[in-house]
């Protein structure tokens, strides 16, 4: 049972009660929102480098008005350190509280976030639940470990690594345990993400740890497919205890010296863990998710590729929608420009783009090299002239042929769920990382870019006009991704003037997308056909 006070609620989860605020979003729709929640002890002391434990129970009534911490990073846009060790915390956004244990229950939708698995978190800074809530779903944002904390192996039993990842099963969890507290169904759950949390949601497909935990995935931007868990992290790991002097000649060793390291240090350090040639790269995330040892303790997230647990029919089947941005790849121009050294590494040797953990065999990579900058930019040099051609062939090369294999491999496995293809290219006063990066000469949508019309941001709150193209998006992208919160389909109906009629599955025999545009919402077919052609060419 929940009861309500002038400006507050309060609510009884399995650890205890918890004090939250009534609100209203800027259409008037009201809401209950509790904060800085805890989902599993805080990761500290002898905790640092382990698995994520049980939340432990509180006595009264636990303050759920502010935010928790957020993970130990440095801030993506002023370099700042900010964060604490303990940020294990979610937030849960709803309209409506059970009035008894038999009150009807709304979808929910749990979202993680991105930041090249190093920065971000789900506060409303930039993760406001307000578009989303009005059309009837339960909203809940996670913070988790990044960066070294969050992701470091060593690819052995001592740290086998994906602490990040099991932060949200330990979420998930929670959510099992407590969701119907606030009207939320925990038999319908959908998790999404963008960019590292798309990732991350990806990878979940996978795992054994969260099967049943959530039954729909949304990936924006952040499918894993083609590219590999065998990344040199090992390797990485000790390159950065050889920068900060730490003993290390054995994986227990290096541990030993991690646990006496400041938080601030090692993510401010993060970075000299890159090779040369990931330095010129641009490679922002040394430590990610990574194949684990099945004897990791508290069990593995996951302990094969991708393509092995498919085969064996492991992964979870559930219906899914992916998708990428028109212009993925801009983002990194500005990149490009503060790195003369990095411009210069990529006009003489163009293999360097090519991700190393992809399935191009190594002895082909200088041959690939060469037909892709034959593709891409013809007789040119990489300069401004051409930087429009460098973010395609980023964007194609990190998300969209990723994507569409990851398409392709999902539909055609035995037992298959739909699969639900988009494309985002709205050009609007919300696509705040274009803004940002100060690069609205080029046409498109950024990385990122489609975030603004899902979320509100309490940092960066933009007025919207009514009728505009920007409220006209949001409602779009707001109802498409709750319809299929609540019944697996974007267009259950065909009967919504402001959505497409239907939204076709993709199949690989008629390979539908949804195109997302300033003018509406069209269904065509194979994104970007002949770059992904090219591409395919290459990978198989």
């Amino acid at each position: 049972m929940a009861s309500t006070e002038s400006g507050y609620a309060t609510v009884c989860v399995a650890e205890g009660a918890l004090r939250g605020r009534v609100s209203s979003t800027a259409t008037g729709c009201k809401y209950y929102s509790f904060q800085g929640v805890p989902y599993a002890r805080p990761p500290v002391g002898q905790l640092r480098f382990k698995p994520p434990q049980p939340p432990e129970p509180w006595t009264g009534t636990r303050d759920a008005t502010k935010e928790g911490n957020v993970a130990p990073q440095l801030n993506s846009f002023t370099g700042q350190y900010v964060g604490d060790e303990d940020c294990l915390f979610l937030n849960v956004y709803t309209t409506k509280l059970p009035e008894n244990v038999d009150s009807e229950r709304m979808p929910v939708m749990v979202w993680i976030h991105g930041g090249s698995f190093t920065s971000g978190s789900g506060n409303a800074d930039r993760f406001g639940a307000d578009h989303l809530l009005p059309h009837g779903v339960v909203v809940v944002t996670v913070n988790y470990r990044l960066g070294v904390l969050g992701f470091l192996s060593t690819q052995d039993s001592v740290l086998p690594g994906n602490l990040g990842l099991k932060d949200q099963v330990a979420a998930l969890r929670w959510v099992r345990r407590n969701i119907a507290t606030f009207a939320g169904d925990p038999d319908n759950v959908t998790i999404f993400g963008e960019s590292a949390g798309g990732a991350c949601c990806h990878l979940h497909l996978f795992s054994p740890m969260t099967k049943g935990l959530f039954h729909r995935a949304i990936l924006q931007s952040g499918a894993f497919t083609p590219l590999s868990l065998v990344i040199p992290s090992r390797e990485r790991s000790f390159r950065l205890a050889r920068h900060l002097e730490l003993p290390a000649n054995s994986s227990q060793q290096l541990l030993d010296s991690l646990m006496k390291v400041p938080a601030r240090t090692l993510v401010e350090n993060i970075l000299e863990a890159r090779s040369h040639e990931e330095k010129l790269r641009l490679d922002m995330s040394p430590f990610r998710p990574v194949l684990e040892p099945t004897d990791a303790e508290g069990g593995a997230f996951i302990s094969e590729e991708f393509e092995d647990v498919l085969a064996k029919g492991q992964h979870s089947l559930v219906p899914v929608i992916m998708g990428v941005n028109s212009m993925e790849g801009l983002y990194q121009i500005a990149d490009l420009r503060r790195s003369k050294e990095a411009l210069d590494a990529f006009n003489e040797d163009l293999e360097i783009v090519l991700p190393t953990n992809s399935k191009i065999n190594p002895q082909d990579r200088a041959n690939v090299a060469k037909s892709m900058r034959s593709f891409y930019f013809g007789d040119k040099k990489l300069s401004e002239e051409t930087m429009q051609q460098f973010a395609e062939m980023k964007g194609d090369l990190w998300f969209v042929y990723p994507t569409l294999r990851a398409a392709k491999k999902l539909s055609t496995t035995p037992g298959a769920k739909p699969v639900f293809l988009y494309v985002f290219d709205v050009d609007g006063r919300l696509n705040v990382y274009k803004t940002l990066l100060r690069l609205q000469q080029y046409k498109g949508a950024c990385h990122g870019d489609e975030l603004m019309y899902l979320f509100r941001s309490s940092k960066r709150p933009i007025d919207v006009e009514a009728g505009s193209v920007e409220a006209k998006t949001i409602n779009r992208m707001t109802r498409l991704w709750t319809n299929f919160a609540k019944t697996g389909n974007p267009t259950p109906t065909s009967t919504d003037e402001e959505l497409v009629a239907t939204w076709p599955a993709f199949t690989e025999g008629a390979p539908n997308y949804l195109h997302i545009a300033n003018s509406g919402l069209t269904v065509k077919q194979s994104p970007f056909k002949s770059r992904m052609d090219f591409l395919e060419s290459i990978y198989k």
